[in-house]
């Protein structure tokens, strides 16, 4: 008796550490959208503060201040969410289309703290 309770203890133990596998392989894939959100808003934030100070906020620029071509591109996807920057294209290269004041875009960047991965990828573009 004591033998077969040990078994099936067994076996239920592996479907546990199978569904458990199962389910951290999931949150895997969740966890990384959410952490290009953060560091997108967190880029976003620097390149409100470029632009605060006075500097230019392009991608040529922001990439010799170490910020790859990626991490700019979803600051600018999310900036584009929140309507901080103009949705027109062509200017990457030397510097954003600001449509908002500082104050403004404080507000704004709070405000869109929320949004997606599949959001950002709908503005986000190849530069």
């Amino acid at each position: 008796m004591a033998n077969e309770q040990m078994t099936r203890l067994k076996r239920d133990n592996a479907m546990q550490r199978l569904e458990i596998a199962h389910l951290r392989s999931r949150i895997g894939v969740h966890r990384r959208g959410s952490t290009i959100v953060r560091r997108a808003h967190a880029d976003a934030l620097a390149l409100l503060q470029e632009r605060y100070m006075g500097r230019n906020t392009g991608r040529v620029e922001m990439a010799r201040h170490g910020m790859s071509k990626r991490r700019w591109a979803w600051a600018v996807a999310l900036l584009r969410y929140a309507g901080v920057i103009s949705t027109r294209t062509g200017d990457w290269r030397y510097g954003l289309r600001w449509v908002a004041s500082e104050i403004d875009a404080m507000r704004l960047l709070a405000d869109a703290h929320d949004a997606t991965l599949l959001q950002l990828k709908q503005l986000v573009r190849s530069v």
